[in-house]
């Protein structure tokens, strides 16, 4: 186990069993779309991404009898973790490849830590539902050192799917499955995690919030310099 990052508020980034896994330090606030203990909880200690691509050639298969479970595996077998107070998400993209970006206001900091890589995946949002066997996604952990209304908890998660989308149509990346440029992958995940013990809650992370405006350039980055190491795409 290697600790790869501080983050404000005293929890840290550790790398190891090709994870990256976010140790909570005290109370958090967490939305995640991580099929275990995913949604709104204030009762976890931790989340992680994991890089579940088991090499060239070779095909993924869970280690369970489905998503949910396997990620419960992963949590207690090879991170160690308690799968009850925990909520990860998984990718083929490599964690060498991650990107953390971070800014510090004076009421809090943001910081985004994403993998990703679209090139195979990459799909706009409407286009017909299919399955695909080609690997891409991109996740992102977003971490922000204030206290949050449940509301812009949410609204948290809005603002930084819509910074990907951002960056992604900045850079002009395609849909494999139409005409159009991509929005994301048909496995993208994002855990969103504020600190819960300051007294004073943030009201607002849209757009018109400095709040907002940090997610934005902080998730923006990352995604992009995510993809450029993942894939080259620049």
């Amino acid at each position: 186990m290697m600790k790869i990052y501080q983050l404000a508020g005293g929890d840290e980034l550790h790398s190891y069993k090709k994870s990256l896994v976010l140790y909570f330090h005290g109370p958090r606030k967490v939305l995640s779309t991580g099929l275990n203990q995913g949604g709104c909880r204030s009762d976890l200690e931790a989340v992680f991404n994991n890089d579940g691509n088991p090499g060239p050639g070779v095909q993924f298969a869970l280690r369970a009898d489905t998503y949910q479970e396997h990620l419960d595996v992963v949590a207690e077998e090879d991170l160690g973790l308690d799968p009850k107070k925990c909520s990860g998400l998984c990718t083929a993209a490599s964690m060498d490849n991650v990107s953390i970006q971070s800014m510090k206001h004076e009421h809090f900091t943001v910081t985004a830590i994403a993998t990703g890589g679209i090139e195979g995946n990459g799909g706009r949002i409407g286009d017909p539902a299919c399955h695909s066997e080609k690997p891409g996604t991109i996740n992102i952990l977003l971490h922000i050192d204030a206290n949050l209304l449940d509301g812009a908890l949410v609204k948290a998660l809005v603002s930084g799917t819509e910074a990907k989308v951002a960056a992604i149509q900045e850079l002009l990346a395609p849909s494999r499955y139409s005409r159009g440029l991509a929005t994301g992958s048909g496995t993208d995940g994002i855990i969103v995690v504020c600190n819960a013990a300051p007294d004073k809650k943030l009201t607002d992370a849209g757009q018109h919030s400095k709040l907002g405006e940090y997610i934005g350039k902080t998730v923006k980055k990352a995604v992009k310099e995510a993809l450029f190491l993942q894939t080259g795409l620049s």
